[in-house]
């Protein structure tokens, strides 16, 4: 199959990784085409077999009409658009050729519900536009509840995928210190300083060897950082900042810790499951979806449940490999790349038909 990934940007997120992920995954036996309104940082794990193509974003009708000459040309089948102005620009453009459009939701449209609420349930009732993925059962609740109008028909709940190609052997630990990890952005929504301040509090506790090991880079990092210091634990908490390859830090990790107050369904959660290790997570978007509360992890509604849930496993080394055992087998059925993989060919030959 010709098939066309979507996306604002390369810059790095979890939309993102997932598109290039999708990319790395069908260039291996189909014919693929990248096409973003501007590169960044995820540019370069791009294949080489994948063909990249800057598109100018000036108004969407405009865009559209570019974009379905690129796909007449290329004699594109399939897009598969994520994000907003994508998906948009994909429907429009799917009115003036016969290529096949995959809508692919991400994000909740929290700071502003009805910004696009017209836009997008109008679009979606196009001929051309033949699905719409969410890949949590919570986020398609969520645009319903918001009123947006899709096609039951065309909804689908799709799974994202782990970013490790192969099922990860379990975790074999170098050093008896118990390594307590994050990976993901650094922003307010991610709630990171939760981790400084159990830091704080297993040092009090007398419980010194351990590590929070914080992968990862944004807005909040400062202000993060800042706290580390004040709380004199600057010791016992290493920043490693952006990674473009974030699998060997999985390696090193005992327990993986997810405070974040948002998320749809979270690439880094998926990873460290796959990767054998007990996480650690709030109850929102599609976390029990990758989660079995108690079996390969804990669920928790409350801050403080959050910190001690942790300090639990920390202290527990039974525990985290049996929990880290559950992780692997519940999360490679539905979130390895090879489920992703043979899921994204069977709905692109279904709206082919």
């Amino acid at each position: 199959m010709r098939i066309a990934i979507f996306i604002s940007s390369l810059r790095f997120g979890g939309a993102e990784k997932q598109a290039v992920i999708d990319a790395q995954l069908l260039c291996r036996h189909h014919q693929v085409t990248f096409i973003a309104f501007r590169d960044g940082e995820l540019y370069g794990q791009l294949p080489d077999s994948v063909e990249f193509i800057p598109l100018a974003k000036t108004n969407y009708f405009a865009t559209a009409r570019r974009l379905a000459k690129l796909l007449r040309r290329s004699k594109i089948e399939v897009v598969h658009a994520h994000l907003f102005a994508p998906m948009v620009i994909s429907s429009l453009a799917s009115l003036l050729c016969k290529t096949a459009v995959v809508w692919n939701f991400h994000s909740h449209a929290y700071e502003d519900a009805g910004k696009g609420r017209w836009t997008h349930s109008f679009a979606s009732k196009f001929p051309g536009v033949k699905s719409i993925l969410f890949p949590a059962g919570e986020l398609k609740a969520y645009y319903r509840m918001e009123h947006y109008t899709f096609p039951a028909r065309k909804e689908l709940i799709f799974f994202n995928s782990g970013q490790f190609f192969e099922r990860q052997p379990l975790r074999t630990a170098t050093t008896e210190k118990v390594v307590i990890g994050y990976v993901g952005r650094i922003i307010a929504l991610k709630r990171v300083h939760l981790l400084i301040d159990l830091a704080r509090e297993m040092k009090d506790e007398g419980f010194t060897h351990f590590e929070i090991s914080i992968v990862g880079d944004g807005t909040a990092l400062p202000e993060i950082k800042s706290q580390a210091k004040e709380l004199d634990v600057l010791d016992l908490v290493n920043f490693h900042g952006f990674q473009p390859d974030t699998q060997k830090y999985y390696r090193d990790f005992s327990i993986f810790a997810l405070p974040s107050r948002e998320e749809v369904l979270s690439l880094s959660l998926i990873d460290a499951q796959l990767t054998g290790l007990p996480c650690v997570a709030f109850d929102v978007g599609g976390n029990t979806d990758i989660i079995e509360n108690g079996v390969s992890g804990y669920i928790v509604s409350e801050e403080r449940a959050f910190l001690e849930k942790i300090k639990a496993l920390a202290k527990d080394k039974a525990l985290r490999q049996e929990m880290g055992k559950k992780a692997i087998e519940q999360s490679t059925e539905k979130f390895s790349q090879k489920a992703r993989y043979e899921n994204m060919v069977k709905l692109y030959e279904s709206v082919l038909c």
